[in-house]
């Protein structure tokens, strides 16, 4: 495409005598300037006032006339410009624009959906099953690369996964377990499950120091009541008739031992060695 399609022929000349007239305006101004407003003088200074607006005004119209004149060819040029050229380069620039970013937004779209699939991975290998993909917050944008996406979602998901190894050794892990899914933040979930803590100490100390104390009680001691110890049922054992002999040896002295029994059991035991040893025994 040429260059020279558009071409201006002729510069707009503008003959002007501003400069030659600049040192007549500043000696006007400079003079009335100078005069001492008072009473005697306020109605002349008011007329050269005057005269100097009058003259700024005459000046400010050719100006504007000047200014018409030379932007009449040019709003003319630029209203043919507009025309052939850029009401045909906008409209195609616009659609050409709607078609790219249809196609990058699908391209987007893809690369997120392909993204968030290792991330679904990635987090189950990992054994974290709270955290979803938004909550990364990785901008994806067209122009990074899948590798370098990955390993993003990489090193987020080795972050938590070594801050959960980390809670599961603390005191309350499943507290600060709780804290953490909420907000993604080790050292906060910690303190705050460690300042609620201290507030519930706190406040079950001011409750227990306002109860009143109370005076132990000391329960009676009851004395026991005596067992009835059974009598145990003695079976006299038959003694067979023995004819004294005539040269029969005289007969063995009886030697009586008194035992006390304090149970039962005990008189029973002393019942069974008795009549192991065919001794005579009496309970009374």
């Amino acid at each position: 495409m040429s260059t020279e399609l558009i071409v201006v022929k002729q510069l707009p000349v503008i003959e002007e005598r501003l400069q030659s007239i600049s040192e007549t305006i500043q000696a006007q101004t400079s003079e009335v300037l100078a005069l001492a407003v008072t009473e005697d003088t306020v109605k002349e200074i008011k007329k050269r006032r005057t005269e100097l607006n009058k003259s700024f005004k005459t000046l400010e119209e050719q100006r504007k006339s000047v200014k018409t004149a030379v932007m009449a060819p040019y709003e003319a040029f630029e209203a043919v410009y507009k025309k052939y050229v850029t009401d045909i380069f906008k409209p195609a620039d616009a659609k050409l624009k709607a078609h790219i970013d249809e196609v990058e937004s699908s391209l987007l779209e893809k690369k997120k959906t392909d993204l968030k699939a290792y991330f679904q991975e990635a987090a189950t290998s990992r054994n974290i099953d709270f955290l979803t993909f938004e909550s990364l917050d990785i901008k994806v944008l067209n122009s990074d690369s899948m590798k370098k996406l990955k390993e993003q979602v990489d090193d987020v998901l080795n972050r938590i996964s070594g801050e959960l190894a980390v809670i599961a050794t603390l005191e309350y892990p499943e507290e600060i377990l709780v804290e953490y899914k909420e907000n993604l933040n080790l050292t906060n979930s910690i303190l705050t499950v460690k300042s609620r803590k201290e507030r519930l100490a706190a406040e079950l100390q001011r409750k227990a120091e306002q109860q009143p104390v109370a005076e132990p009680v000391i329960p009676a001691i009851e004395k026991p009541e005596p067992v009835a110890v059974p009598e145990p049922e003695i079976i006299p054992e038959p003694v067979a008739a023995v004819e004294p002999a005539e040269d029969q040896a005289p007969t063995k002295p009886v030697i009586t031992i008194t035992v006390q029994a304090h149970s039962a059991e005990e008189v029973m035991a002393i019942t069974e060695v008795c009549k192991a040893r065919r001794l005579a025994y009496t309970i009374s």
